[in-house]
């Protein structure tokens, strides 16, 4: 009943958002019509180019985790790959579990250690969705600093507390809790990653949701003109919404909760139907690169015999 319940919820929420999406756009068709549109297919090309980078190096990152948690048995940056790129689509069912348990038993199949695939995808998830509130609000604080009051003050101590949540023995605690929400085990304090580990896989990290905000940049370039100086504010928005519908449990993928954040801030560039209408596009902009970079893998792993 309670399952049923939540689904209901889950399902109505997601309609909800995307319904006064739907019903923006529709309103405002007008505005977009009249709109000066400037279409490049270059810079669409290139955007994919970056989505697709970001995917394989979050990948890596993964692998470099799980490496450094078991250095006798690893696993090729190819297999690696291969299973990251499998497990991706989890995310669009309900719950998001399937993302994180997808790798643990493809792992498995490659002879990895169960205990250790549980430790490590917890790991990168964990350290990803930390990174991303940090760097979201770096960049937000350089774009909307000066138009927000106290915004660089806010910033700066969200980071620090951010900073502060990354050493070990405060993420050990946190870690477990997500553990035992969804798996009945605990890291080991002698498992846990050094404090330096942890500040260069955040680094890593910093690096591809960077790749991944100017891919974005350059979709929205591809569609209408937008001055290069205001990167820094679209990668900031994108990771922030990105980081939203990453948390946001109830919706797969974060279908509506990453389209109504990012048209919030695409406000401050663009009217709202063209907000509305650019965070629609990103959204099957991201699902038709998941889709291709998963043929590429599938038909390459065959090939190859992965």
């Amino acid at each position: 009943m309670k399952k049923m319940a939540y689904k209901i919820i889950t399902y109505l929420t997601i309609l909800a958002i995307l319904f006064f999406l739907g019903k923006g756009l529709v309103d405002n068709w007008q505005k977009v019509k009249d709109y000066d549109f400037s279409f490049n297919y270059l810079y669409l090309l290139i955007s994919f180019f970056f989505l697709f980078l970001g995917m394989i190096l979050f990948a890596l990152i993964w692998n470099s985790i799980l490496r450094a948690l078991d250095s006798t048995k690893k696993l090729s940056s190819l297999k690696a790959i291969k299973i990251y790129i499998y497990s991706w689509f989890g995310k669009y069912l309900p719950g998001k579990v399937w993302f994180f348990f997808g790798r643990v038993h493809l792992g498995q199949k490659e002879g990895l250690n169960k205990k250790n695939l549980i430790i490590g995808t917890a790991y990168e998830i964990i350290l990803s969705i930390i990174s991303i509130f940090l760097f979201s609000i770096f960049f937000l604080s350089m774009s909307f600093g000066m138009k927000v009051p106290n915004f660089y003050i806010i910033s700066i101590l969200v980071i620090l507390i951010g900073l502060l949540l990354l050493h070990p023995k405060i993420l050990y605690y946190f870690s477990n809790l997500f553990l035992r929400k969804f798996k009945k085990i605990e890291i080991p304090i002698t498992s846990f990653l050094s404090y330096k580990k942890i500040i260069f896989i955040i680094f890593l990290f910093f690096i591809v949701f960077s790749i991944n905000g100017i891919g974005f940049f350059l979709l929205v370039r591809s569609i209408v003109y937008l001055p290069f100086y205001d990167i820094i504010g679209l990668i900031g928005a994108f990771i922030f919404a990105s980081g939203l519908g990453m948390v946001a449990i109830f919706a797969p993928s974060g279908i509506g909760v990453r389209e109504g954040v990012l048209v919030m801030f695409l406000q401050f560039y663009f009217p709202v139907s063209i907000a509305i209408l650019i965070s629609l596009i990103a959204r099957i902009w991201a699902t038709i690169g998941e889709v291709i970079i998963f043929i590429i893998i599938y038909l390459y792993s065959k090939f190859k015999k992965i």
